[in-house]
C-alpha cells in the first residue's frame, strides 16, 4: 500500500509500531520494505509486546528503549507521530502515517500514571458468558470447562488492565488530532482508527482468544474523521480490513491494483445507501484446524476442518448460542456452502461481484 501511495499518488510515508509478527524474520536487522520514506518498527520475535525494554529499527538502525516512564511503548510512538506531522506539515507534499500500537495486547502493561484506574469496573457478562450449554459447539469449545470464580476474577483483572493500557491510546490520539489542528491540517487529513482483531473474555467459556467464528473474536472497531465525513453517522453495512488499502488509495485520488481484494469505504463516509455492497464475506482461522465461513446480515455458517458445521440466525440469536446446523433445510445450507466455496476461489473483481450477489 505504500507503493502505490508513493508512486501513484506521490505521499510522503512513514510507519511506526507494529509491522509483522517476528519483524524482520530472516532479514538484516536493518531491512525497510520498500514504499516507505521514514521506518520505526517494533523489532521482534523477543520481546515483541513488551510496553518497555525493546527495540525499534528507525530507518535502518536499532534503538533500545529500556523501563524509564519515558520508554513507555505508546508514548514512544505518539511523541514520534506529533514529530513526524509537525515536520511534514508545512510541505506541500501529502503524508500518510501508519501508526501500529501495542495495546491493548498483553502482558497489558499500562502506564505508571494509569495503574489506579477502573479498579471497580466490572468485566462485561453478556448473555454468551461462560455459556451453560456448549454441546452444540465444536470440539475446541465442548472441552472448556466452565468458568469458576478464580477464572472470572483472573479475566476481570485482564480487562481492568486493557482499559488502562488503552488510556495511553487515547492520550496519542487526542495529541495526534491537536497536532494537526495545530498545523493546519486536520481539515485536510482522514483518520481511520482500527484493531485487528477481537478477544474473549470469557465469552462461550473461551478466555483470551481471538482466532474463533464467532462475534466477539470477528468483530472491531472502525471510527473514521476527515474531510465530507457525516459527523455522528452509524454504517450498519459489512466493512473489512481488505478494504482499507482501496480506501487510502481512492481518498488519494488513485487506485489499487486490479489483483487487490477488497472496496472503497469512500461511498459509505457519506449519508445514503451506496448504490451497491457485499452481502456476505469470508471467514477463515485456523483455531482449531482450517475452518471457513460465511456471514451474511442474518446468518453465520461455519465449516470445520473435522466434518463439524455450525449456523447460526444473528437475527434472532446474535450472541450464538443456539446452533442450528442440524434442524436447517437442506437448500439453505447449500446456498451457504456454495457462496461459501465461491469466496474461497475468488480473487480481485470476483471477490466484489459474488460479495454483491443477494
Amino acid at each position: 500500500m505504500a507503493t502505490w501511495l508513493k508512486r501513484r499518488a506521490g505521499y510522503h510515508t512513514v510507519l511506526l509500531g507494529k509491522y509483522l509478527n517476528g519483524y524482520p524474520g530472516d532479514m538484516r536487522r536493518s531491512y525497510v520494505p520498500r514504499g516507505w520514506d521514514e521506518w520505526y518498527a517494533r523489532l521482534g520475535p523477543t520481546n515483541e509486546y513488551d510496553y518497555y525494554d525493546y527495540h525499534l529499527i528507525e530507518n535502518g538502525h536499532a534503538v533500545h528503549y529500556g523501563t524509564a516512564e519515558r520508554d513507555y511503548y505508546t508514548d514512544v510512538l505518539s511523541r514520534k507521530a506529533r514529530a513526524y506531522v509537525s515536520r511534514r506539515a508545512p510541505k506541500a507534499q501529502p503524508f500518510f502515517v501508519y501508526l501500529s500500537v501495542g495495546a491493548p495486547h498483553g502482558p497489558v502493561t499500562s502506564a505508571k500514571r494509569h495503574r489506579d484506574m477502573f479498579s471497580n469496573v466490572p468485566l462485561p457478562r453478556p448473555p454468551s458468558f461462560n455459556e451453560k450449554d456448549i454441546s452444540d459447539k465444536p470440539s475446541g469449545v465442548r472441552n472448556k470447562k466452565r468458568l469458576d470464580g478464580e477464572d472470572i476474577r483472573e479475566l476481570a483483572v485482564w480487562y481492568r488492565n486493557r482499559l488502562r493500557t488503552l488510556q495511553a491510546v487515547d492520550e496519542m490520539v487526542a495529541g495526534l488530532v491537536s497536532e494537526l489542528r495545530q498545523q493546519g491540517e486536520l481539515d485536510n487529513t482522514y483518520i481511520f482508527f482500527t484493531s485487528d482483531n477481537g478477544f474473549h473474555l470469557g465469552e462461550h467459556r473461551l478466555a483470551l482468544l481471538k482466532r474463533t467464528p464467532y462475534e466477539e473474536a470477528i468483530r472491531v472497531p472502525l471510527v473514521v474523521l476527515g474531510p465530507d465525513v457525516s459527523a455522528g453517522m452509524i454504517r450498519r453495512e459489512f466493512a473489512l480490513n481488505i478494504d482499507f488499502a482501496p480506501t487510502f488509495t481512492d481518498l488519494a485520488r488513485t487506485s489499487a491494483p486490479s489483483f487487490a481484494d477488497g472496496r472503497s469505504l469512500r461511498p459509505l463516509l457519506r449519508r445514503g445507501t451506496p448504490p451497491s455492497w457485499r452481502t456476505v464475506f469470508l471467514l477463515e482461522f485456523d483455531k482449531w484446524g482450517r475452518t471457513y465461513g460465511v456471514r451474511t446480515a442474518q446468518r453465520k455458517y461455519v465449516e470445520y476442518q473435522s466434518g463439524f458445521r455450525e449456523l447460526y440466525d444473528m437475527e434472532t440469536d446474535p450472541y450464538e448460542l443456539d446452533n442450528g446446523y442440524s434442524a436447517a433445510e437442506p437448500t439453505l445450507v447449500a446456498r451457504l456452502h456454495s457462496r461459501l466455496k465461491a469466496l474461497r476461489a475468488c480473487a480481485g473483481q470476483s471477490c466484489r461481484d459474488t460479495e454483491d450477489e443477494p
